[in-house]
């Protein structure tokens, strides 16, 4: 398990420490951030900064806020999960 931190703005969204936050919640590596920067991001009334432990880290989302692109079960534009071949070739559509 992973420590993070899980930030939230307490609006539609806020620039702190070089990151843009929301509404969604948005995970943290603090071994990636300067002490400065997690101060700033601790103290902003704005923000709620909570320290968590992250069990699966490809199933957890990724400082930009996206999932982690080797994740499987990704989903198509239309909402259909899709895999990838070991190959690394796409299957075609049912």
């Amino acid at each position: 398990m992973a420590k993070k931190l899980q930030v939230v703005a307490r609006g539609d969204s806020f620039r702190r420490a070089g990151f843009e936050f929301t509404s969604t919640p948005t995970l943290l590596d603090p071994d990636k951030l300067t002490k400065a920067q997690i101060e700033n991001l601790k103290s902003e009334p704005r923000l709620v900064v909570v320290e968590v432990e992250v069990k699966d880290e490809k199933s957890a989302k990724t400082e930009t806020g996206k999932k982690d692109p080797a994740d499987d079960g990704k989903k198509d534009a239309a909402g259909d999960e899709t895999k990838t071949p070991p190959d690394g070739t796409t299957a075609p559509k049912k």
